[in-house]
């Protein structure tokens, strides 16, 4: 449906008539109405759903015009009425309501007869009225129906009142009407009463079960409370499986983000690690350093003298005459084996040395270069010895040379590992924000144990009763079947019970999808106006909470008008996005030029800031096929601007006085 124009007559603030024509172009399908507070901006946004449906919200139930009613005489008539042409399924419709005021001797008015009309314009552009009244309100109703119609006419009092629900409450009937409206709940749900529950008697189960007659009345009678007491556990266990998991949910999105900030910081936490390495290795060396310098003192005290005397030693082999100038005497012999053989007058070789004189004096002389006469004997064994210890004292020394080594190479170790730790004191971690990370996640965990564990009780508690409850059933059933006369009831019971639960099971889920699905669609316009910072959730019981992304808490963020006006904003976004598709859906994506709707609301821009505005006011255009909205005069600047390229149309209202107003169009 596309509002092509409105007439109003001596309708509240609107004296005589006027005419306001609308934007029906898809390019520039905007149009600005502005207006002070008070002028009748509302009383026009109003007047539509008075003409549709004959509904009047106003407090003061009075809809003729003051001065026009002030003016009259007694028993003068005068007529209010309000006319809108319109688009819809490729015809034009005349739609006309109109009141018949007249004023009595006591100077009081009353309606004294009240008119509506739908006429259809043929082919010739003549207009012919639908004759049956009810064919007329059948085909507004399919135009728009009246349970959607309060989402696309939206005065600036509902968006106070609910604004004050959502700040106050956190619960907007609102939401709950529309996701039953949007696909028919609200039929199914009084289909869904009308059978059950048993529990009471005005119902098709409650009603077949009271006629089953049983002899045993009371048993059956406490077999049924015992059964409904059951299902009120049930419920009231399902609400907590619901409260368990969405808190579970929400510990579980709190894990993620520790455990990606943690994944975040998984280099330094790794350089922390390698940190405690190196200080461990460090730790390590000294010991080892303590333990070789020990073992080095120890060694050097041990052997010092000989480490020490290496250099003597070696000078005095070099001052020793050489091996040539020494080597005069028999190696191992002493002065007195020589002396021994001469006495015995026989030499070692066997020789007999009686009268030989030559080996006698060799004998002899030889005698002279042996210990104890030889000097030169002494001085080759003294070098012999020396020799031998100073090999060993080099030894030693190259042993203490690589125990010294060894001792400082734990140095160099050591300043190896101080530097890596250096570098690795640049790249440590938040130790407080990994603690408190730590922390928070142990918490998290243990919380969410808990969660898990109650949840998995409930479902035990909530199969139980389940099973507690279809042996009940089969004992009542039992009890009701001994009654041959009752057969028949009980098998219409039967039928009616299954009804029941399908319409139930139905209900639910129809009404989980399209709750969620509302969700999804509101948080994609909200993201849009808050940059994605601030999302929205609609839970089972239509509490409505607004939370930052990344706020470890649960409290709600709702806490400003603004933020409110903005979730109301979403909210009739996306009622008439999911209107839209669900009726593209019903016609295979066979749309006509007119089958989008119009959104006809009050937009109090003030409540925001600039970006706010814009974005609004870049969203409104996409929202319906036409928009038309109502504006205070401060605030129509700011609308032109960020809307300057899709407004077909721009009128003001101005007040001539207090009970009346006049409609200009601006250019």
């Amino acid at each position: 449906m596309i509002i092509e124009s409105v007439t109003l007559e001596n309708f509240r603030q609107f004296k005589d008539k006027h005419q306001i024509t609308f934007s029906t172009d898809d390019a520039v399908n905007v149009t600005v109405v502005m207006g002070e507070n008070g002028a009748g901006k509302t009383t026009l946004e109003q007047s539509f759903t008075w003409c549709l449906y004959g509904v009047n919200t106003f407090q003061d139930k009075e809809l003729v015009n003051r001065e026009v009613r002030n003016a009259m005489s007694s028993d003068d008539s005068v007529k209010v009425e309000v006319e809108l042409i319109v688009q819809s399924q490729m015809q034009r419709y005349r739609i006309r309501r109109r009141q018949i005021v007249s004023k009595k001797k006591n100077n009081k008015c009353r309606v004294s007869g009240e008119d509506f009309k739908v006429m259809l314009q043929n082919v010739n552009g003549d207009w012919e009225e639908l004759q049956k009244s009810i064919q007329a309100r059948a085909t507004v109703e399919e135009m728009l129906p009246q349970k959607l119609s309060s989402f696309f006419f939206f005065d600036g009092e509902r968006i106070d009142n609910m604004s004050k629900d959502l700040l106050q409450r956190h619960h907007s009937e609102d939401f709950e009407n529309a996701v039953r409206a949007l696909v028919g709940l609200d039929v199914l749900q009084a289909t869904k009463e009308r059978f059950g529950p048993d529990t009471l008697k005005k119902t098709v189960t409650g009603s077949l079960l009271s006629e089953i007659n049983v002899e045993d009345v009371d048993k059956l009678s406490e077999i049924s409370d015992q059964i409904d007491t059951l299902q009120q556990d049930i419920i009231n266990l399902k609400k907590n499986k619901e409260e368990y998991n969405k808190h579970l949910e929400h510990i579980q999105r709190k894990l993620t983000e520790y455990e990606l900030e943690m994944r975040t910081m998984q280099d330094s936490i790794n350089n922390g690690t390698k940190y405690k390495q190196f200080q461990s290795k460090i730790n390590v060396e000294e010991q080892r350093k303590v333990e070789d310098e020990t073992t080095t003192l120890k060694y050097f005290s041990k052997n010092i003298y000989q480490i020490l005397l290496q250099p003597l030693l070696l000078k005095a082999i070099q001052e020793i005459p050489q091996k040539n100038k020494l080597n005069l005497g028999v190696p191992h012999i002493h002065a007195k084996t020589i002396e021994y053989l001469l006495k015995n007058g026989k030499c070692i070789c066997g020789n007999d040395l009686h009268g030989n004189t030559d080996c006698i004096k060799t004998l002899e002389n030889l005698m002279h270069e042996l210990p104890p006469y030889s000097l030169n004997t002494m001085l080759a064994d003294f070098t012999k010895d020396i020799k031998f210890n100073a090999r060993e004292a080099g030894d030693k020394s190259k042993t203490l040379i690589k125990l010294v080594e060894d001792a400082l190479g734990h140095d160099e170790k050591i300043s190896e590992y101080a530097n890596e730790l250096k570098l690795l004191e640049k790249q440590l971690p938040d130790t407080e924000k990994l603690s408190s990370l730590n922390k928070n996640k142990k918490e998290a965990e243990n919380i969410k144990f808990d969660l898990k564990e109650k949840y998995a009780y409930t479902i035990n508690e909530i199969g139980s009763k389940s099973n507690q409850i279809d042996r009940l059933i089969r004992k009542r059933e039992g009890i009701i079947s001994t009654n041959k006369r009752n057969i028949i009831n009980n098998l219409y019971y039967t039928y009616a019970l299954a009804v029941y639960n399908d319409l139930e099971n139905d209900y639910r889920k129809k009404e989980k999808h399209t709750r969620e699905t509302l969700e999804f669609i509101i948080n994609e316009i909200f993201s849009n106006i808050y940059n994605g910072k601030i999302g929205i959730s609609i839970n089972d019981d239509y509490t409505v909470k607004t939370y930052l992304y990344g706020d470890e808490s649960d409290d709600d963020f709702e806490k400003n008008t603004a933020q409110s006006y903005a979730v109301i904003f979403a909210f009739i976004t996306s009622i008439i996005k999911m209107h839209f598709e669900d009726k593209k859906k019903k016609k295979n994506g066979q749309l006509n030029k007119d089958d989008g709707l119009p959104l006809v609301m009050d937009a109090p821009l003030s409540a925001f800031d600039k970006d706010r505005i814009k974005r609004i006011c870049e969203e409104l255009p996409q929202i319906a096929k036409q928009v038309i909205i109502f504006i205070k005069d401060t605030d129509g600047d700011i609308a032109e601007e960020y809307m300057k390229d899709v407004i077909g149309k721009k009128w003001l209202i101005q007040a001539d006085s207090q009970t009346s107003s006049k409609i200009v169009e601006r250019s």
